[in-house]
């Protein structure tokens, strides 16, 4: 077996090896391997050609693309994988590496095509297209650059090329060096295998990383040369814009300089223009006023540097601060607190609307009337603490305050203002923010109540903040993107049938708008948001938040909320991105249908003009893009309306603890309805009129749903839930989040797959409850959603599901660790298996009632985090860089990490004796312990493998049996029989069913009878003769887990279990059955120490007792337990 040496391969391409039998022999074993997952059937097909060829393009593969090289990683370290498929690999691997290469024309050039595979399927390689997308901000460089001339507008554009050149090419670079460091990890942990030493070489890695950084800054330049040019011809359509307004901005830009050095040449201007300016702040950039930095800048000052406040030019901040002193003037505005812009400005409306003061100035200071309304802006948070202090005085039945408010009169100016297009908030708008002051108070309770919100939060933050949370969102964008050009084609389509031509063209002009927006338009979009930026800041604020913040009307800049923030950067990065492209795209289209465009717009100096309406269109849309929808808006359906109180009432009540995204689950919601047709048949049988765009909806969703459901044919036919994907490698990854919203439209594609192929399906009940819980819940949490646990508890009336989810919602905040934990996973198989979290020890603290909990929720909690093993890491940091670190120093920090407890049973299992991880979670219907392979593939792709289905899985897919109502782990109320049942059924169970499943008795079965043997615990099995099914199992397994754990108490070794086990029964007993004892204790309690004492009283006093030695307490406590239970 020692083909692969270098003396063996010595002139010998791999292809040479084609009749070699020990080669092929090696080839065979791993392409039947987990790693490729092959069957007889299909290699019984395969010429020796065949077998080189899938050798040679897997190795290739493996050189270009990190997904491969990791994927082999993983393997060559998996214990669990036979060491026979490894060695197998290894001298595979060692063959190719020590090959003379095959000619690039060799074989049908396929080294050409596999190379090329390789790179385009690689993650990499759209991450660096995805860097070279982005504009690094040269659409908002060519809006800055306009002012400068068109020589140095390019020259500063040009300087943005060669910086992202630089970037990508180190991107590429670090890549290119990691891949190289993971291929040399896999030579080392191969040669392993086969007894063949091989030291990682630095050399190689460093010579990697130079090659990427070349390759990927060279391979930037072509599409970055290009979007250069498309930056100057931006640049010359935003200076014709600005040249076509610059007589108005010369006339305003006077106007500004006069009203400023007038106002300041008096006593009584300057009183006015600080009261001004101080509003002014408040409304553009309030974090400015609270981190004290006002007073650091002169607002009026020529060397203030743009865009230091609100992002605004200081032109505009300029000409906005002496509109509002005029403004404020002719209003008669007092320059003291308590008077109030709004309720003045109101009252100068007309009948028709319009307000001749306010349109004058705003015109005199070439200012649109969003702009100008900027200076009372900040009313509406002013009231809203007015309201609080208001609240408190009415508590305490003190006298109104000076300035009190009617929050309903408030509400209505504001609305005034709104419909004239004189505010960028409405009455609704501002009522939220009114109710939550009056509501908030200054007491105990209130800060408790803030503090609690802010906490909440931070904590919903923390909860999208991995990367795979970013790398979905990327991926339902893009998909999205896709959906959006659809609906425009048959929106089109049905505009056209019905008569409306020129509409249709419309439509149909608009189809790749926002497509383009987001790729090669994508500087026009960034420089159209800093114009509108100038125009309407705070609008856009409420738009362009933090992604962490997108669900929570609190917006803090505490620690917590800092770290949110923080962790959700390229969450928000990807946000924004999709969001600028949609309101270009959605402008432009609006532009189209008025016979305009959004460049043409630009460049004719008009953007800054667009009314509320286009403007609000356009940032609703966005909205509804990233499924942040905006519900309840004027004139909006009764349901909107509905949905809007049921999404403010969740997120002002702390109902979020139970579904911590509202806005996102509607949002979803109002999907699921649009694309299924729902939306269609609700208006049909309401008659209301149905909106061009709802059929257009309706046809994409049809059209996405044939897409499904040839996909869900594929997955019948391989055993496979609606969830799961399955990629070339036959590897299984369970794809729910990823699909996002769109689960639906699998779901009920694999369900009408199924009707029409003749296959099993759930009964009613559980189809609706299936449709429920994917309506209803998110793909935020990594074990499920408060609504499957709530779902749990009622089916159990177990508190172990309750506890899971307090365990779930604080676990949160170790969400971020995820992603280490994940990648270090790939590195150590070991480290990806899921973590035991309930606690086998049965701790005192979980016997003595109150802290029932304790244990098993904090190991909930901390299960995000990753698991290391000091020993590995060091011994893997030796051989991959030749430095040592004592694995004892190591400990003390790692032990943070660790979080699972394990009885002395446990260790009984091979892969639970290294107590440097945590003890694992047994997975009764497979073959090991349950586990996420190739768990890095989670973060950047956004899909979670697991290991092969078994025949058992396949079978119990195949017949629509749900394994949690087959084996419901929480019936077991003892943890410690719960665990060592599992234990003992891990592969023992799967042995069985085989033989069950391939029985004569089973194969001549109906189906209904199929499901009957297979699940068992029924009348069905008694009646033949040693037949068992699942359920006939488990109970076996738990009888015997029993009566093992018993007599465990005559062996010293396993005392301690026996120890877990007494307190596993006290903690099972519910709350009817200690009602009972408790009486029979007290009489027994008589004239014992324990006299008086509750159960859980007497324990804690003997835990107490200091004169005892922990093992004297265990056994004191063992015993008196015993005879309490005696009792019942």
């Amino acid at each position: 077996m020692d083909y692969y040496t270098p003396e063996k391969m010595q002139g010998k391409k791999v292809s040479d090896l084609k009749m070699d039998r020990n080669f092929l022999s090696d080839a065979v074993t791993f392409l039947k391997s987990n790693r490729k997952g092959m069957t007889d059937e299909e290699l019984s097909k395969y010429t020796p050609d065949d077998v080189v060829d899938e050798v040679l393009e897997h190795f290739r593969m493996g050189t270009m693309n990190e997904v491969t090289m990791a994927k082999d990683l993983y393997f060559v370290n998996d214990e669990q994988a036979p060491e026979t498929d490894r060695q197998a690999y290894g001298r595979l691997l060692f063959s190719f590496d020590n090959a003379e290469g095959e000619g690039l024309l060799d074989r049908g050039g396929e080294k050409i095509y596999d190379y090329a595979k390789g790179i385009a399927t690689a993650p990499s390689t759209y991450l660096s297209v995805a860097a070279g997308a982005f504009t690094g901000g040269a659409g908002g460089a060519a809006v800055q650059a306009t002012k400068l001339g068109a020589h140095q507008a390019v020259r500063k554009v040009a300087n943005k090329l060669i910086g992202r050149s630089v970037m990508v090419g180190a991107l590429e670079g670090t890549m290119a060096a990691g891949s190289q460091l993971g291929l040399e990890r896999i030579k080392q942990s191969a040669g392993k295998e086969i007894g063949e030493d091989y030291d990682v070489n630095m050399g190689n890695v460093a010579l990697a990383g130079g090659a990427g950084l070349a390759i990927g800054g060279a391979a930037y330049a072509i599409p970055a040369m290009r979007r250069n040019k498309a930056a100057n011809r931006l640049v010359d359509t935003l200076d014709k814009g600005r040249q076509a307004n610059v007589a108005a901005l010369q006339t305003a830009n006077a106007n500004t300089e006069t009203t400023i050095k007038k106002a300041l040449s008096t006593a009584e201007g300057k009183k006015r223009m600080t009261f001004t300016t101080n509003r002014l702040l408040k409304a553009i950039d309030p974090a400015l006023v609270k981190e004290g930095m006002a007073a650091k800048y002169d607002i009026l000052s020529d060397t203030l540097p743009d865009g230091l406040i609100g992002g605004l030019e200081r032109s505009t901040l300029r000409r906005i601060t002496a509109a509002s002193f005029e403004l404020s003037k002719q209003l008669n505005v007092k320059p003291e607190s308590g008077q109030r812009i709004t309720e003045l400005l109101a009252k100068t409306i007309d009948e028709n609307g319009n307000s001749d003061i306010f349109t004058t100035i705003a015109s005199d200071f070439g200012l649109s009337n969003r702009q100008l309304s900027a200076v009372y802006a900040a009313e509406v948070s002013e009231a809203a603490k007015i309201l609080a202090d208001q609240s408190k005085l009415v508590r305490k039945g003190g006298a109104k305050l000076v300035g009190a408010i009617d929050a309903k009169t408030f509400s209505d100016d504001i609305q005034r203002l709104y419909n004239a297009g004189m505010s960028t908030v409405d009455a609704d708008e501002a009522k939220k923010a009114l109710d939550a002051g009056a509501a908030a108070g200054h007491g105990i309770a209130g800060k408790a109540w803030r503090g609690f919100k802010e906490v909440e939060s931070a904590r919903r933050a923390f909860m999208t903040s991995q990367v795979a949370t970013t790398m979905r969102n990327n991926i339902f964008g893009v998909a999205m993107t896709g959906i959006d050009m659809l609906d425009q084609v048959n929106t089109g389509i049905y505009r056209l049938l019905t008569g409306r031509g020129k509409e249709a063209m419309s439509t149909f002009k608009g189809t790749v708008d926002t497509f383009n927006y987001l790729t090669k338009d994508n500087a026009v979009a960034e420089a159209m948001m800093k114009i509108l930026r100038q125009d309407a800041p705070e609008t856009l604020s409420r738009v362009f938040q933090d992604a962490a913040m997108a669900e929570s009307s609190l917006v803090s800049n505490s620690v917590l909320a800092r770290m949110g923030k923080g962790f959700n950067v390229l969450n928000t990065m990807s946000d924004h991105t999709f969001k600028k492209a949609v309101i270009a795209g959605n402008l432009d289209r609006q532009f189209k249908a008025r016979g305009s465009s959004l460049l043409k717009e630009m460049e004719a100096g008009r953007l800054g003009n667009i009314s509320n309406e286009m403007l609000t269109e356009a940032l609703d849309e966005s909205l509804s893009f990233t499924f942040q929808r905006k519900f309840g808006s004027k004139g909006s359906s009764a349901e909107s309306q509905i949905t809007k109180q049921i999404v403010d009432t969740i997120n002002k009540s702390g109902l979020t603890l139970l579904i911590p995204f509202p806005r996102y689950m509607a949002s979803q919601a109002k999907f699921i309805s649009d694309y299924t047709g729902l939306t269609l048949i609700r208006r049909l049988g309401t008659g209301r009129k149905i909106a061009d765009e709802e059929f257009g909806k309706a046809a994409s969703g049809a059209a996405m749903f044939g897409a499904l459901y040839a996909v869900q044919k594929g997955n019948i036919e391989n055993d496979l839930e609606w969830f799961n994907g399955q990629t070339d490698d036959g590897q299984t990854y369970d794809a729910q989040a990823a699909l996002g919203p769109a689960a639906m439209h699998a779901y009920l594609a694999n369900l009408v797959a199924r009707i029409q192929g003749g296959h099993e399906v759930k009964d009613t009940a559980a189809i609706k409850k299936d449709i429920v819980k994917i309506t209803v819940g998110t793909e935020f949490r990594p074990s499920g959603t408060a609504v499957d646990k709530a779902i749990r508890w009622a089916e159990t009336g177990d508190n172990k599901a309750f506890y899971d989810w307090v365990g779930d919602t604080f676990s949160a905040f170790t969400y971020p660790a995820a992603v280490v934990k994940d990648f270090y996973g790939q590195l150590d198989p070991r480290a990806s298996y899921f973590p035991e979290t309930r606690d086998a020890t049965v701790s005192l603290l979980e016997a003595s009632g109150p802290m029932e909990m304790a244990m098993s929720t904090y190991q909930r909690i901390t299960r995000q985090l990753p698991d290391f093993n000091s020993a590995t890491m060091a011994n893997t940091l030796d051989e991959m860089t030749g430095i040592k670190m004592d694995p004892k120093k190591m400990e003390g920090f790692l032990e943070f990490f660790k979080s699972s407890t394990r009885a002395t049973f446990q260790t009984d299992y091979l892969e639970n004796t290294d107590e440097g991880y945590d003890a694992i979670r047994m997975d009764i219907f497979g073959e090991g312990p349950l586990r996420a392979t190739n768990p890095f593939l989670k973060q950047i792709l956004g899909i979670s493998g697991k290991p092969r289905s078994n025949v058992l899985q396949r079978e119990m897919v195949k017949l629509q049996l749900d394994p949690f109502l087959i084996y419901n782990p929480y019936r077991e109320k003892n943890p410690a029989v719960s665990i060592l049942a599992e234990q003992s059924m891990q592969g023992h169970l799967l042995d069985e069913m085989k033989k069950l499943i391939s029985s004569t008795l089973y194969q001549s079965s109906t189906v209904e009878e199929q499901k009957l043997l297979l699940s068992g615990g029924n009348g069905y099995t008694e009646k033949w003769e040693n037949v068992k099914g699942i359920k006939d199992y488990v109970s076996m397994a738990r009888k015997n887990a029993r009566n093992v754990l018993a007599l465990a108490a005559s062996d010293p070794t396993y005392q301690g279990d026996y120890i877990n086990w007494t307190r596993g029964r006290l903690q099972a007993l519910g709350p009817a059955d200690r009602k009972t004892l408790a009486p029979m204790f007290q009489r027994y309690a008589v004239g014992t120490d324990y006299e008086g004492m509750t159960i859980e009283e007497s324990i804690a006093d003997i835990k107490a007792d200091k004169d005892m030695n922990e093992r004297e307490k265990d056994i004191k406590t063992t015993t008196l337990i015993n005879y309490y239970l005696a009792m019942e």
